[in-house]
């Protein structure tokens, strides 16, 4: 009696037969019919890990998704395995040496859990087998906002010169996308929506109070990137000249008569808008009367007996306000007839 192996050979039906050599005592004899034995696929059982099990969004591509494809028995599957996410495909490897993998790309999911499984493809020693799952976490990733100005000094009532503009960058790659607020303090000076991670806005006239803003924006998070402040900038800005006309509605009055006389003011603004504050109306040192603005204009009587016979040259003196300059008028005559 006698037995051997077979050695590896691939998948199908084989026959087998017999022979003896004979000896000295024995003749040769053989086998008068073949035994077949059909070798089949071997099974293989495909194991997918993960390098790490959380990246930020943007930094996929430092995630490798590694496989190997054990056999039943022996032999080193060679072939190709898919790796998807659901129902989409993210890569296929091709083995060597029964192992294979892929890296992810850059933003190709969003923030949140994904999971992979790896399909072997069968070959005609292997059978096709699929892995378990394998889960990742993607993270929100972090954003930095900056804030530029075109101006760094506007005047006041003209600041629509300025032009705000902002660009968010993400961690690592990636285009934020949303809106950004520019405020002064707690007063939104503009909204701005992203276009390629980038927007820009004008100021609008009057928006700014004089003096000196202190200007920032502020993303908005989104599903992928968190919401970030940019740096403050400054903006000053600074008073408008004003113009201040004076009109009398008569040039001569009678002495102890002066309160027919009407003294009129207005007050002119560089730029669009109403001027605020009070008109102080002299002749010389001594003050005839003051006003109170009411849309940019007022007046005043006279009191009788308040000025001497003779010839007075009147001044109104525009004191100014918070956002607007001062300004005389032009000296205007009035004869005070005995």
């Amino acid at each position: 009696i006698a037995s051997c192996s077979i050695v590896e050979v691939n998948t199908g039906s084989f026959p087998f037969t017999a022979r003896y050599n004979g000896d000295g005592t024995f003749d040769l004899s053989s086998t008068t019919k073949s035994t077949t034995v059909s070798v089949g696929q071997a099974t293989t059982k495909t194991k997918l890990a993960v390098s790490q099990p959380s990246v930020v969004y943007g930094d996929e591509q430092a995630v490798r998704l590694s496989v190997v494809v054990a056999p039943e028995y022996t032999g080193a599957p060679a072939g190709k395995v898919t790796i998807s996410s659901g129902t989409t495909s993210l890569c296929v490897a091709t083995l060597s040496g029964g192992a294979g993998g892929c890296t992810l790309s850059a933003t190709r999911f969003g923030v949140g859990g994904e999971a992979f499984t790896a399909a072997y493809t069968a070959t005609p020693d292997f059978a096709a087998s699929v892995s378990g799952t394998a889960r990742l976490s993607i993270t929100v990733a972090s954003s930095k906002t900056v804030l530029k100005e075109s101006k760094t000094s506007v005047v006041f009532g003209d600041e629509q010169l300025a032009s705000l503009s902002v660009t968010v960058s993400p961690r690592y790659a990636g285009v934020p996308t949303g809106s950004v607020t520019v405020k002064a303090g707690t007063a939104v000076v503009c909204s701005i929506t992203l276009i390629a991670a980038k927007g820009s806005c004008l100021l609008s006239a009057s928006e700014i109070a004089a003096g000196t803003a202190s200007l920032a924006a502020s993303y908005a998070a989104t599903a992928n990137f968190s919401a970030s402040v940019s740096a403050p900038v400054k903006l000053v800005v600074t008073k408008e000249t004003s113009k201040t006309a004076l009109r009398l509605s008569k040039t001569v009055v009678t002495y102890g008569d002066e309160q027919v006389e009407d003294l009129s003011v207005t007050v002119a603004p560089e730029y669009p808008g109403t001027a605020t504050g009070t008109v102080t109306i002299r002749t010389g040192t001594k003050v005839v009367c003051s006003i109170s603005l009411s849309g940019g204009k007022g007046s005043c009587h006279l009191t009788p007996k308040e000025l001497a016979a003779g010839s007075h040259a009147l001044v109104a003196t525009y004191s100014g306000s918070a956002d607007v300059s001062g300004s005389l008028s032009a000296s205007t005559s009035l004869a005070v007839s005995a």
